[in-house]
């Protein structure tokens, strides 16, 4: 089975299957990624803000788009909506538009590369 560990516990994540095999593990304000060749995590990049009721949804050019919305550190009760896209290339996230950004929601990546999302708040 696999041997390797996540840097640290994770709830309220995200996993998204990558094309290559590996899994795009999202939480809070960083991922990991699981590579099953090497059976271990290593790291994927930092977000600049805590999420909360995120989805993740695998693009077809490998880049994986996470929406949802997000929490101040240390508990502010300020709350702002954000997207992400995470390039496989650089492990890193860049800002992403979309309109109407939420969270606890589901998304569906549509045959065409869109991605829809439904519910939320």
């Amino acid at each position: 089975g696999p041997s390797g560990s996540l840097a640290r516990p994770r709830d309220r994540h995200s996993a998204t299957l990558l094309p290559d095999g590996r899994v795009l593990v999202v939480s809070r304000d960083d991922a990991e990624l699981w590579d099953p060749a090497t059976e271990s995590f290593g790291p994927a990049g930092r977000l600049d803000f805590d999420l909360w009721s995120h989805s993740a949804a695998p693009l077809p050019d490998g880049r994986v788009l996470v929406v949802g919305s997000t929490e101040w550190a240390r508990g502010s009760e300020a709350q702002a909506p954000k997207a992400w896209l995470w390039e496989p290339s650089t492990t890193s996230f860049s800002a992403a538009p979309i309109p109407n950004r939420q969270g606890a929601h589901t998304a569906t990546v549509l045959p065409d590369g869109r991605v829809l999302y439904i519910g939320g708040f």
